[in-house]
């Protein structure tokens, strides 16, 4: 067996067996990426040749790393522990109207003013909004006739679960990338 972090965030790892089976881990948020790409790998498994070369994981995983056994396994489980946590956050935000939400993201700064700012949050939502307004373009430039109302509220909820991490944590890290991009810094 070899082992791999995926990534130096150490959100997904693969364990290894042979050119032909890798059994893949992700966090959630992550796991959809990890599963897209597994598909590609599938596409030549009616073919005799090596699905997962080193090459090839590292074309799609190009940080990946080798780690030990036991740190894969205080990876996984750290995978699990978040997996655990992030769908009990959906959870929570799935059972919260759009009301709800709105007014937790409005007065986050005040109970929250050592983390961020009214500013801060402003920004968020405006970058949330041109984002899903680019998405919403996407799909119908493709013909598609998104659900506004499901998309907004998909929306809603990503900024309400970032703010409800980020208060939880007292980490702006997620919140202050998201900015950084949105002002060029």
């Amino acid at each position: 067996m070899i082992y791999y972090s995926l990534d130096p965030n150490d959100s997904a790892v693969a364990k290894w067996s042979d050119d032909r089976s890798v059994e893949f881990h992700a966090q959630m948020g992550r796991d959809e990426e990890v599963q897209k790409i597994v598909a590609e790998f599938e596409l030549l498994r009616d073919y005799s040749v090596p699905m997962y070369t080193e090459k090839r994981l590292r074309y799609f995983f190009p940080e990946m790393t080798v780690v030990s056994e036991d740190k894969f396994n205080n990876i996984l489980l750290a995978i699990d522990e978040y997996n655990v946590g992030a769908a009990a956050m959906q959870d929570e935000a799935e059972s919260l109207s759009n009301d709800q939400m709105q007014s937790f993201i409005s007065s986050f700064p005040v109970r929250n003013n050592n983390l961020v700012s009214y500013l801060d949050v402003s920004d968020l939502v405006k970058a949330f909004a041109s984002s899903l307004e680019e998405d919403l373009q996407d799909e119908i430039a493709r013909g598609r006739n998104p659900d506004q109302a499901k998309e907004n509220r998909e929306t809603l909820k990503a900024i309400y679960i970032m703010l409800k991490n980020t208060e939880n944590t007292s980490n702006t890290d997620s919140v202050q990338s998201i900015l950084s991009l949105v002002r060029g810094r």
